[in-house]
Parts: C-alpha cells; structure tokens; sequence
C-alpha cells in the first residue's frame, strides 16, 4: 500500500473522484457511494439467494460492470494513481455472498478492458469461471458459456 497523505480518509476518496473516474462527476442526484453501494449489495444479494431457493432456477450468470472477485482485480500497490483508481473500479463486498451461492457457475465483469479466464474453487466446492471482458473503447467483444 503507498501512504499517501490523507488517502484513507472516506473525505479525501470523495474530493478526488472526480478527478480520478470520469463518472464521478456525473453521480448528481445519488446517495453517497458507500450508501448507493449497500442499496445496491443488499437487492443483489436477495436476488442471488432467491435464485438459489428457486427450484426452477438451475445455474446462475453473474454479469457485472465492475469487477466483484478479488481475482478480477489488477493491483499495482507501488503505482499511486492506480491504486487510488482501483478504490472505484470493483465492488468486491459481495464476494462472500456469491462464493456460498452453489448454482453460481460463472462471474463475468467488465470494465478492466483485460480478458482474463480462469477456474475458482467456491466454498461449496463447485469451481466457476471467473472472467473479465476484453471489451474495449470501440472494440466490442463476446463471451460463450456452455451449461450443462
């Protein structure tokens, strides 16, 4: 971790955003992003558990734009700037969740614009593809899943 002068204060994440991802200046109107974030966790996680008590519900695709493994992220913990972008571009608190979830068979993110594949053993012992996309600025692309 770089020690930064006031980089881990909540206060000092919240005045930079801007700066650091372009989305943050567009947030007008939201509630604070730990308080957006735990609104958005919580109906994720509803949803995750409701798919897995649904017996008509055979395998779960969890697709997001921001990484949600640890296994997604890129960590570069020497390079300031990037590890200060990092703090906004994952969302790994609902990792936990999604590791208990036996239907889960594949996490697909975005974001990180680097496609990496790879086998993670889950708590419940299934393994799943974790992935990222290698979608790009003006280079689409697309991911195949087979389930049996």
């Amino acid at each position: 971790r770089v020690n930064h002068p006031g980089t881990s204060s909540e206060d000092y994440y919240h005045k930079i955003k801007s700066s650091v991802i372009r989305d943050g200046s567009m947030h007008v109107g939201l509630p604070p992003d730990k308080e957006f974030s735990s609104q958005l966790q919580n109906e994720f996680i509803q949803r995750l558990h409701e798919a897995q008590d649904d017996p008509t519900i055979k395998n779960v695709l969890i697709i997001t734009h921001v990484p949600c493994m640890e296994s997604q992220i890129t960590r570069r913990p020497y390079h300031f700037e990037w590890s200060i972008g990092t703090t906004f571009f994952g969302n790994l608190s609902v990792e936990k969740e999604i590791r208990k979830i036996s239907k889960v068979r594949a996490v697909c993110s975005g974001h990180s614009h680097k496609g990496t594949r790879l086998d993670d053993v889950f708590d419940n012992g299934n393994t799943v593809e974790v992935l990222n996309s290698d979608a790009d600025y003006n280079n689409p692309s697309y991911l195949k899943f087979l389930f049996e």
